[in-house]
C-alpha cells in the first residue's frame, strides 16, 4: 500500500469569544441550556480554547468537573491533567476567583455572579505523559489536517447539571468538514439532550472524505481522515457494507436511526510524532472512533473491528445496568457485566458474519478455536465478574482483553445451552433481542440483579451456568456443549502444509516498546513470557518502525532453525535462544460426520437467525 508521508506542523487556535452582549443570558427559554463555544484558527498553540455560557449558577453548581473516565474505556482517563488555564468572569468582565480542588475539579468561589467560564486544555495525542497514556481513539487530537474532539476529553460539566441540555458551536478552517452523530441546527449549533448525550457524541474535524448508505433503515455515514491516498470513506463504506447489512438482519429491527463512523488512519511517522500508544476503536451509542496506523493489513483487518463496534448499538445502548444509565463521570464505578457489554458483542459480531454468509463455517470455527487457545494465556484464577469489577485497576489491563476471548466463548456456550433447553426454538440472539426491546435505551436494570433477570426470562439452568462460568472459574465445557450441536473438539493435530512457527505475538507497550503477548506453550519452553520487552531481534535493535522488517526475517527460516531475542523483564535483560517449531493446531472445532437427529436439529438452529 502506498503511503503519502506528510510533514505536520501541529496547529490550532481557539480565540476567546467575547462579543459584549454575549456575556448576558438572553432568552428565558434557553435558561437551562449550557452553551459551549470552541474556535479553530491558524495560530499554532496546540490547545483547545473553550468558552462556556452557563445558566444561573448557585452553590450547588459551583464545581466544574472534567471527566475521570468514560464508558467503554474501562480505565482512568483524568482529562483534568491536560488543563492549562481556567478562569471565570462576571457580567462586567471582572474575574471571579476559582480554585482547583482536585485533578479534575475546579471550584468557582462566587458562582452566582459567573456568566462566562474560559479555559484552555491540551490535546492528549502529543502530550508529554509517561503514565496512564491514552489510546488514539479515546483521546483528543489537534493537527494541521484534522482534529479529534472526544467531547468528554475537552468539555466538562457543572455539578448537578449533568442532565441539562447543551449547545455547542465550533468554528474551523473553511477547507475542513465535520463528522459526528450530533444534530446541527440552522443556527450553527450542535444540540445534545444532556452531558451524557454530549459526551457520548465525538466529533471529527479536518480534511475528511465522506460517504453514506442505508443499512436496514439505519442511515450510516463514514467520515475518514487518512495519511494514505488509498483510503477513502467510500472505499471503507463499500468494504463494510456487507457487515452492516448482516448486522441489521441479525438484529431484526432498527435500534437507532443513524450511525457515524469516525476514522483516523495515520502513518507510522504520524504515530511517532503524536507520541501515540495503542490502536483500535472506541464505541459510542450512535458512532465509533477509530485510531489506526496504516499498514498493508489495514483494510483486511478493519472489517472485524467495524462489526464489533457497530453492534454496540445494541449493548450497552439498549441493554445496560443502572451504573451505565446514571454514569459517574467523576469517579470510576465498575459494572460486573463486561461479559455482556464486550463478550456478547464480540460473539455477536462474529456469528452474525457466519449466519450472514460473509465467512464460512470453517472460518468461524477456526476463530472460535483460536479464542479457546488464547484464554489459556490469561489468569485462570480470575472470574469474568472479578475482572469486570476490578477493570479500573491497572493490574487488570491485560486481563481485560480476556473478555474478547473467554467472554466471547461464554456467550457461544450460552447460545448453545439456550438452543438445547428450548429444543431449538430460541438461542442467545433471540433472548438478548427480546430483553433489549423490553428495556431499551431509557430503561436500565439493576447491576446486581441482571443474572436473575436473565435466568427468570429463560431457564433455571441458565442461572447455574452463570454461577459456574461467569461468577466462578470452572473450566468451560467446550467439548460437551459443542458436541450438543454436532461439532467435535480435537485437542491437538498437525495441520496440512504445516509451517514453521515462533509462537509469539507482539504489541506496543505504553512506552512504545515492542512487548510480547500471546506466548504459546511451545515458545514458553524457551523462556519467553507475556509482557517481555523485545530489546533486540535477530541482533538488531527492535523499534516500532523497523519491527516489520525484522519479522520478515523470521519468515525466511525453517523448522528447527535457531534465533535469538534479547528481552527486558523486570528491568533486567535476558538473552533467549529459541528454535522455530512445526505448527500444531490446538482445540480444533469441526462438524461431526455422523450427527444424530438431536444434533442435526440443534445444528440447523445454531446456523441461522430464527424468526423474532
Amino acid at each position: 500500500m502506498g503511503v503519502l508521508v506528510k510533514k505536520y506542523i501541529i496547529i490550532i487556535s481557539a480565540l476567546l469569544i467575547i462579543n459584549g452582549s454575549g456575556l448576558l443570558l438572553k432568552a428565558q427559554g434557553n435558561a437551562d441550556k449550557i452553551k459551549y463555544e470552541l474556535r479553530f484558527d491558524n495560530v499554532s498553540d496546540d490547545l483547545f480554547h473553550v468558552t462556556i455560557y452557563p445558566p444561573q449558577l448557585t452553590e450547588l453548581n459551583k464545581t466544574y468537573n472534567f471527566i475521570s473516565t468514560a464508558p467503554g474505556t474501562y480505565k482512568v482517563l483524568d482529562f483534568g491533567r491536560f488543563v492549562k488555564s481556567f478562569e471565570a468572569y462576571d457580567a462586567e468582565g471582572g474575574m471571579i476567583p476559582v480554585k482547583q480542588i482536585s485533578v479534575n475539579k475546579w471550584e468557582i468561589l462566587d458562582p452566582q455572579k459567573a456568566v462566562q467560564i474560559v479555559y484552555t486544555i491540551e490535546d492528549s495525542y502529543d502530550a508529554d505523559t509517561k503514565e496512564n497514556r491514552l489510546s488514539p481513539m479515546t483521546g483528543t487530537a489537534i493537527d494541521d489536517k484534522f482534529a479529534l474532539i472526544n467531547n468528554f476529553g475537552v468539555f466538562g460539566f457543572f455539578e448537578n447539571m449533568q442532565k441539562n441540555p447543551i449547545k455547542l458551536k465550533i468554528s474551523y478552517p473553511e477547507n475542513w468538514s465535520a463528522g459526528t452523530a450530533l444534530n446541527i441546527s440552522n443556527d450553527g449549533y450542535y444540540y445534545a439532550d444532556s452531558f451524557d448525550h454530549f459526551a457520548d457524541s465525538p466529533i471529527l474535524l479536518g480534511e475528511l472524505t465522506h460517504a453514506a448508505t442505508d443499512a436496514g433503515g439505519i442511515k450510516v455515514e463514514m467520515f475518514s481522515f487518512s495519511d494514505s491516498e488509498e483510503i477513502y470513506a467510500d472505499t471503507l463504506l463499500k468494504l463494510c457494507g456487507p457487515i452492516l447489512n448482516a448486522t441489521a438482519e441479525f438484529i431484526g429491527y432498527n435500534p437507532v436511526d443513524r450511525y457515524s463512523f469516525l476514522m483516523i488512519f495515520m502513518s507510522l511517522e504520524t504515530y511517532q510524532r503524536q507520541n501515540l500508544w495503542g490502536a483500535g476503536a472506541h464505541e459510542h451509542s450512535y458512532s465509533s472512533v477509530y485510531g489506526i496506523p496504516i499498514s498493508p493489513e489495514t483494510l483486511k483487518s478493519i472489517t472485524g473491528t467495524i462489526s464489533h463496534e457497530f453492534f454496540h448499538i445494541m449493548t450497552p445502548l439498549n441493554l445496560h445496568s443502572d451504573i451505565i444509565e446514571n454514569y459517574n463521570w467523576a469517579e470510576p464505578i465498575a459494572s460486573r457485566h463486561l461479559w455482556l457489554y464486550e463478550g456478547l458483542t464480540e460473539w455477536a459480531s462474529e456469528i452474525l458474519q457466519f449466519r450472514g454468509g460473509l465467512i464460512t463455517m470453517k472460518e468461524y470455527l477456526k476463530e472460535t478455536s483460536m479464542k479457546i487457545n488464547r484464554t489459556k494465556r490469561f489468569n485462570t484464577g480470575l472470574s469474568l465478574t472479578e475482572v469486570s469489577e476490578k477493570s479500573y485497576d491497572p493490574a487488570m489491563t491485560m486481563e481485560y482483553l480476556n473478555f474478547y476471548q473467554k467472554g466471547s466463548l461464554v456467550n457461544s456456550l450460552l447460545d448453545i445451552l439456550l438452543l438445547d433447553l428450548s429444543d431449538g426454538e430460541k438461542g442467545l440472539r433471540e433472548v438478548f433481542i427480546d430483553l433489549s426491546k423490553k428495556y431499551g435505551k431509557n430503561k436500565s436494570f439493576k447491576d446486581d440483579e441482571f443474572f436473575k433477570i436473565f435466568s427468570d426470562n429463560t431457564y433455571p439452568e441458565v442461572g447455574l451456568f452463570f454461577d459456574k462460568y461467569i461468577k466462578d472459574t470452572l473450566a468451560l465445557p467446550i467439548e460437551d456443549y459443542f458436541g450438543r450441536i454436532g461439532v467435535r473438539l480435537i485437542p491437538e493435530r498437525i495441520p496440512e502444509n504445516a509451517k514453521p512457527r515462533m509462537g509469539l505475538s507482539f504489541m506496543p507497550s505504553e512506552n512504545k516498546e515492542i512487548m510480547l503477548r500471546d506466548v504459546s506453550a511451545e515458545a514458553a519452553v524457551f523462556g519467553f513470557k507475556n509482557g517481555d520487552i523485545v530489546v533486540k531481534f535477530f541482533g538488531e535493535d527492535a523499534t516500532f518502525t523497523n519491527f516489520g522488517k525484522l519479522i520478515d526475517k523470521s519468515r525466511k527460516l525453517n523448522i528447527g532453525d535457531e534465533y535469538e531475542v534479547l528481552v527486558k523483564r523486570d528491568g533486567e535483560e535476558k538473552l533467549i535462544k529459541a528454535k522455530l517449531f512445526m505448527s500444531i493446531e490446538h482445540n480444533v472445532l469441526e462438524p461431526m460426520e455422523n450427527m444424530n437427529d438431536r444434533q442435526l436439529k440443534l445444528f440447523d438452529a445454531w446456523k441461522r437467525n430464527m424468526p423474532l
